[in-house]
């Protein structure tokens, strides 16, 4: 999935919708890859909460200006420069009673095709509109391996002072109990299946 998006990202494709509960993670994939790509290309994440914030710079304060999908798709539509906007649970806001935020979404495909922007959306669940569905690559972000948590946990150890008292069984131990944690399984979905229409 990390190669996917990276070459999705690079390839500067215009809509990803990115399915995940773990946004800190997810969002610091899009950074990374963002700067060995393109360091002058910024990241950009939005929340109903706080609008549009630059990728790395503290959210204390709203941006009021961008708080609304309707202004923040606008806005990220208005900039000249290249840029990958990150839209957290922007799903509430894409139904049929949203007809201005889609709409904003298919001007956005349309002129993206031709500009240096990517636009992800990233949500735990999977809600695409009709009207775009054609244009969305989806991607499920995965939980971490044992190679990534490990690397987490030399971080981890590392600013404790812990590394070297921490033994090769031990280190085995704690990884593997991390994998089975309930945090890290595939959540199960609450949708329930729909019946058949009888014609």
């Amino acid at each position: 999935m990390k190669e996917e998006l990276s070459i999705l990202l690079q390839a500067e494709y215009p809509l990803i919708y990115l399915v995940t509960h773990e946004e800190d993670r997810a969002e610091q994939q899009i950074a990374a890859i963002a700067q060995r790509e393109n360091p002058n290309r910024q990241v950009f994440i939005w929340s109903v909460v706080y609008g549009f914030t630059e990728y790395g710079q503290t959210r204390t304060k709203a941006n009021a200006s961008t708080i609304s999908p309707e202004a923040a798709l606008q806005w990220m539509v208005n900039r000249k420069e290249p840029g990958i906007f990150v839209f957290k649970d922007l799903h509430p806001f894409i139904t049929p009673n949203s007809p201005s935020v889609v709409r904003w979404l298919r001007e956005a495909i349309a002129l993206f095709r031709t500009e240096k922007k990517s636009m992800v959306l990233m949500s735990p669940i999977q809600q695409v509109p009709v009207e775009i569905e054609k244009d969305v690559v989806s991607l499920d972000f995965d939980l971490p391996n044992m190679a990534e948590l490990d690397q987490v946990l030399n971080r981890q150890l590392l600013k404790s002072g812990g590394l070297g008292n921490l033994s090769e069984a031990g280190r085995e131990k704690l990884l593997k109990a991390a994998l089975a944690s309930p945090a890290m399984r595939p959540r199960r979905s609450t949708a329930r299946p729909t019946s058949p229409e009888v014609g």
